[in-house]
């Protein structure tokens, strides 16, 4: 099953009872279809950047939340349309992450060179322009 992030912003007027409750039912979409969580982390009140309208309220601060989990990308499609309709959040963004992170590799664009270490050790900087070694300082 893929992994997924969804990281979202709840109305700041919910009681903890209600906000427990809303994680507790996207959570459990998820459960019960046979997808794992794996983390759940409540980042609490925040300002945002501008103002949101959700449902017809303008919003200045949120309530923010991320959930990692794996899923089918049918239970995605199903929080989705959930999350449009719920009049309790304000914004909300579902990313589907790499399985596994990637070892890192230079860019086929940079050489190889400029990772060497003995390279860094041999150059001592920034040389000083002379006449000799610049032709417009000659002239």
């Amino acid at each position: 099953m893929p992994l997924y992030e969804l990281t979202s912003i709840a109305k700041t007027n919910l009681s903890k009872i209600e906000f427990a409750k809303l994680l507790k039912k996207y959570g459990g979409m998820i459960v019960q279809n046979g997808g794992v969580i794996r983390k759940m982390q409540d980042m609490g009140d925040r300002p945002m950047e501008y103002s949101m309208t959700s449902h017809g309220t303008k919003h200045e601060e949120g309530r923010y939340f991320l959930m990692e989990f794996e899923a089918s990308p049918f239970v995605v499609q199903e929080i989705n349309f959930k999350m449009r309709t719920d009049d309790q959040l304000v914004r909300w963004l579902l990313l589907k992450r790499p399985q596994f992170e990637k070892s890192y590799k230079p860019s086929r664009f940079l050489p190889e060179r400029l990772f060497n270490a003995d390279r860094v050790k041999q150059d001592q900087g920034p040389k000083q322009s002379t006449p000799e070694n610049n032709p417009v300082l000659s002239l």
